[in-house]
């Protein structure tokens, strides 16, 4: 089924938040700068990496399964 068109909005607005959340976190942090590179300063700035990651990945499948959807009704018509 189709994602309506506010489905899609509310989709990106979320999204795009959370992935600029997660980015600005890690950039914050280098810009702040680590204060001895520690293990754990760079795990933490590796899970802000992470949830970055994800919330791109979440992105780029939502517009994948849109794609394949809207070519799946295109060539049933």
């Amino acid at each position: 089924m189709l994602q309506t068109k506010e489905q899609l909005d509310e989709l990106l607005a979320e999204t795009n938040s959370s992935y600029t959340e997660a980015v600005n976190d890690c950039v914050r942090v280098f810009r702040n700068g680590l204060s001895d590179d520690s293990e754990e300063e760079l795990e933490i700035v590796e899970s802000k990496q992470l949830s970055a990651r994800e919330m791109l990945d979440k992105n780029v499948g939502v517009v994948d399964h849109e794609l394949t959807m809207r070519l799946k009704v295109g060539s049933q018509k």
